[in-house]
C-alpha cells in the first residue's frame, strides 16, 4: 500500500477531499480543544474531587491533554486506513471492541 497523503480518523464523507474533522490531526487536534476547553470550565472541580495533593494537579493537566493527543494515534496502520476508504477491507478480527470481558 502507498502512503496515504492524509491519515484518516473517521470515514470521509468525500474520500478525494476529507474535511479538518475526518482526519487523524484534525481529530486529534479537536479532541486537544474539547479537552482545554473542559478543564477551563469543570478542571478546578473535577481535580478538586479527585482529592489529588496540589503539588500533583499541574501533572495530572499535563497527563490528560498528553492523553486527548494520543488517544487514537492506532489507526494510524495500513489496516485501519483501508478501512476508510469506500471499498475498504471489513473491520480488524482483533480490536480493543473485538476482546470479551476477562480476555486480557
Amino acid at each position: 500500500m502507498s502512503i496515504p497523503k492524509v491519515l484518516l480518523a473517521k470515514r470521509p464523507q468525500q474520500p478525494d477531499n476529507p474535511i479538518d474533522r475526518e482526519t487523524l490531526a484534525g481529530h486529534l487536534a479537536n479532541v486537544l480543544s474539547v479537552s482545554r476547553s473542559l478543564d477551563d470550565s469543570i478542571g478546578n472541580q473535577v481535580i478538586g474531587s479527585l482529592g489529588l495533593e496540589r503539588s500533583r494537579v499541574a501533572d495530572l493537566r499535563q497527563v490528560i491533554q498528553m492523553s486527548a493527543l494520543l488517544h487514537d494515534l492506532g489507526k494510524a496502520n495500513s489496516q485501519f486506513q483501508r478501512i476508510m476508504l469506500p471499498g475498504g477491507l471489513r473491520p480488524q478480527l482483533y480490536g480493543m471492541s473485538g476482546l470479551a470481558p476477562g480476555s486480557i
